[in-house]
């Protein structure tokens, strides 16, 4: 951080924190996954130029800008190759499981209206169900458990919506 960046922070919860820098509030959550606030602190930390140095609004929509791409290639059946040796991450299909109970979705409108446990099938998907996979098996650091990958909400609706069109479920690999 260079000597002319203000650096603030004031404890919300045990899990957050807000930190305010060059003015603007950036909220950091402290647990297990990095997120874009502590990203952006290291970023803060190695530039070297003041021609570099971004605001985090802009800095954040330049990353999601990025990520949107990615997940839109990712949902198109591809596999996105990370870099340095990261991995792949791809959409995952696999058959569902009627046998365990647990696995299952309830439907919670079905169940409140007919008195009985009902469950999500996925008959629009002949019975597959999809989900983001990170294979780590190419990774080459030997703390492959430190690292987490968790799509956020919208992100998991356009892969249900995906999973809905007809036959998209046939484009994702077992």
């Amino acid at each position: 951080m260079t000597p002319t960046q203000t650096l603030q922070e004031r404890k919300i919860n045990e899990n957050q924190i807000i930190k305010r820098i060059n003015g603007e509030q950036v909220r950091v959550s402290v647990g297990k996954c990095l997120s874009t606030a502590h990203i952006y602190l290291y970023y803060l930390s190695i530039i070297k130029s003041k021609t570099f140095n971004v605001k985090y609004s802009i800095f954040k929509k330049i990353l999601e800008d990025y990520n949107t791409s990615i997940v839109d290639e990712i949902l198109d059946g591809a596999e996105y190759k990370l870099p340095f040796g990261m991995g792949k991450l791809r959409i995952k299909k696999s058959k569902m499981m009627y046998t365990d109970h647990h696995k299952l979705r309830l439907d919670y409108k079905q169940t409140k209206d007919l008195n009985k446990k009902v469950y999500h099938l996925n008959l629009h998907s002949s019975e597959w169900k999809a989900r983001f996979f990170w294979s780590k098996k190419d990774i080459k650091s030997r703390q492959k458990n430190y690292y987490c990958f968790q799509p956020i909400k919208p992100i998991k609706l356009k892969l249900s919506a995906q999973m809905k069109l007809k036959d998209k479920w046939k484009t994702y690999l077992e």
